[in-house]
């Protein structure tokens, strides 16, 4: 008989606030980064994400927001110039960011990335999600591969659909990763 215990590599759970999360490398766990709070009505608040190296976890690279509709979330918070990249190794349809229940007014700017082997790039299966905003993100198009979006719990082949149902800018991109000059720069917190 075997099971599975999930672990996550860097965690912040039940009412974090105010904390940075920076210059990792953060690999082989099954969620590679998580801010949240389990409690209902509560909230991780005020968690920069930022300048991370994020790949090959089990089941998402970051996760955001309550795992169901009894737990709280994540609010105000930056997910910024962070390097997702071929997370979700066990299928488990996590993709590379995974917003939950609760996941608001979070930025998510200038961060790159890659598909898993399920081809998900974003993973959001709740209505309950809010003024988020996403700006300058380069998800990578892979030759022969397509990529999955999934927002408000429905799955999207085209960027451009994704684009317009998540109110993502125009300066976000989906490229072949050799065409673009990414420069990781500190990131402006404010406004």
């Amino acid at each position: 008989m075997a099971f599975y215990l999930f672990s996550c590599c860097i965690s912040f759970y039940n009412e974090a606030k105010n904390i940075i999360v920076e210059e990792n490398k953060v690999y082989a766990n099954d969620i590679g980064i998580e801010a949240t709070s389990e409690h209902a009505n509560r909230y991780a608040e005020d968690i920069s994400i930022l300048h991370n190296e994020i790949y090959n976890n089990h089941f998402t690279g970051i996760s955001v927001g309550g795992y169901d509709e009894e737990r709280g979330g994540t609010k105000n918070s930056v997910i910024a110039e962070n390097v997702l990249y071929r997370n979700d190794t066990k299928g488990l349809d996590g993709g590379q960011l995974l917003m939950q229940h609760n996941s608001k007014n979070i930025r998510i700017e200038r961060n790159i990335f890659t598909a898993g082997p399920t081809r998900i790039f974003i993973a959001n299966y709740f209505d309950t999600i809010h003024n988020n905003t996403w700006k300058q993100n380069v998800f990578h198009d892979e030759e022969g591969k397509e990529g999955i979006w999934i927002w408000k719990n429905k799955s999207y082949t085209s960027f451009p659909d994704f684009q317009k149902v998540s109110n993502s800018d125009e300066e976000s991109r989906y490229m072949e990763i050799e065409d673009i000059d990414f420069i990781l720069e500190k990131p402006s917190l404010g406004g």
